[in-house]
């Protein structure tokens, strides 16, 4: 069956000795330390329970708020799997998008709103919403050099590289196949300038999380989880824009 893992990956990258530490299976920026400096990182490293250091991405394309400036934000495709072996696969083409509510700096590390995108743990904060479809036109007319489409490509074939990963070792390290089992997963990432000065767009995994939480799409697609399990057991979405990515 599909163990439900929780797969954080490498994504963050400020400077050499600027690092994201974190306990796995840990939410909400729980146990999560900013560390500077390798001894720090090493000492840490000692701890009994499982953690995970990343790189803090210092590049990311940003997103022009009108009432804010230029923020960080992130976005969340819902991947569907049928089988592991053969690996078949489909991504949700209506994906979710989380924005900050300050203006993006490499400074004020502490302050929330500025270096964090998710805004629905507390009544008070700002919660931007903008649909996928609302989004596409706005980012394209922002980075006219750059379409969606392309960007969606990358994004892809970088999921399909990372089931295939997840299928390729011998138990328990992998997916394991089960005629009756099926899974989906919310894949968080963020887009990054690439690191050689070019314009080239490169997105890069945050986390996956098994089970996800689906209020916002079942709030504004009622017939969301018909549609899922539609194409999951019977093989067809019923209309819901899917991509079959594997």
């Amino acid at each position: 069956m599909f163990h439900p893992l929780t797969w954080f990956c490498s994504l963050f990258t400020i400077f050499s000795l600027t690092m994201l530490q974190k306990k796995i299976y840990r939410y909400r920026n729980l146990y999560c330390f900013l560390i500077y400096n390798s001894n720090c990182l090493r000492t840490q490293w000692n701890s009994i329970v499982f953690q995970v250091a990343c790189k803090y991405i210092e590049n990311p394309v940003l997103f022009h708020r009108e009432d804010v400036g230029q923020v960080k934000f992130d976005v969340r495709y819902l991947v569907l799997i049928s089988s592991a072996k053969p690996l078949v696969l489909h991504a949700d083409k209506v994906f979710w998008l989380r924005f900050a509510n300050q203006p993006f700096s490499l400074d004020s590390f502490d302050v929330y709103a500025k270096h964090f995108t998710v805004m629905n743990y507390k009544d008070s904060e700002n919660l931007k919403q903008v649909h996928h479809h609302e989004f596409i036109p706005m980012f394209e007319k922002q980075y006219p050099s750059h379409k969606w489409a392309d960007i969606e490509s990358k994004i892809f074939k970088m999921f399909r590289g990372m089931f295939e990963a997840a299928i390729s070792d011998s138990p328990p390290k992998t997916l394991l196949h089960c005629a009756q089992s099926r899974a989906f997963y919310a894949v968080d990432l963020m887009l990054k300038w690439a690191d050689d000065g070019s314009n080239d767009i490169i997105p890069q995994v945050l986390e996956v999380n098994y089970g996800p939480d689906c209020e916002r799409a079942c709030r504004y697609h009622p017939n969301f989880f018909n549609y899922i399990f539609s194409l999951l057991f019977l093989g067809d979405s019923d209309g819901w824009p899917v991509e079959k990515i594997a």
